[in-house]
């Protein structure tokens, strides 16, 4: 267990798609927007491990072809993703009222994170026992995994909305979308890359 958690913490910590969300949210809209965000990642983690649970992990790392798919699918959801920062990098920092959209954005980035699906579909099951007890052993290391989110998503997330202050100007705003868009588009292109070779 000791070594799961060393080396899901690593996974968790290295910056990525999740990442540059909660910090992007929360400089933007600050820390309960930025929360929110990781609260949605946290939980599309749970759906990843549920399905985990469910033996679907398991049957889709012996596909090639799901796994292109689900590559795909997060690689198009990244580039747009990218997209959208890149186009809206003048716009003013939005106010946000309700956390439902910050939350949905977080879901549907784990959802689609190429990274995270590949946690869970060649990852996690290394770590998983041989027999009985297996789904379930699953389903806690997923839960786990959800829990390193919220912790070390947090984390970020609280010191980018203290830091928000400081650093809530437009120049600022226009740099970090440029940064988050260009890096979701790098991601993108990895996961296209990866699926089609």
């Amino acid at each position: 267990m000791d070594s799961y958690l060393f080396a899901a913490a690593l996974i968790v910590a290295t910056p990525g798609a999740d990442v540059l969300l909660a910090l992007a949210t929360a400089l933007a809209s600050g820390r309960r927007a930025g929360l929110a965000a990781v609260a949605g990642m946290s939980c599309g983690y749970l759906v990843h491990a549920v399905l985990a649970a469910a033996g679907l992990a398991i049957v889709l790392a012996g596909s090639p072809g799901a796994m292109k798919v689900i590559e795909l699918l997060g690689g198009t959801y990244l580039l747009w993703a990218g997209l959208q920062q890149l186009r809206s990098r003048r716009d003013p920092a939005p106010t946000v009222e309700a956390l439902r959209e910050p939350f949905q954005r977080g879901v549907l980035t784990s959802l689609l994170n190429p990274k995270g699906a590949l946690f869970f579909l060649a990852f996690l099951p290394q770590f998983l026992p041989e027999g009985d007890g297996r789904n379930l052993a699953a389903l806690g290391l997923g839960l786990v995994f959800a829990i390193l989110t919220v912790v070390i998503y947090g984390a970020y997330t609280l010191t980018a909305g203290a830091l928000r202050d400081r650093l809530a100007t437009p120049s600022t705003f226009v740099a970090l979308r440029t940064v988050a868009g260009v890096v979701f588009i790098g991601l993108a292109l990895s996961s296209f890359r990866h699926a089609l070779t």
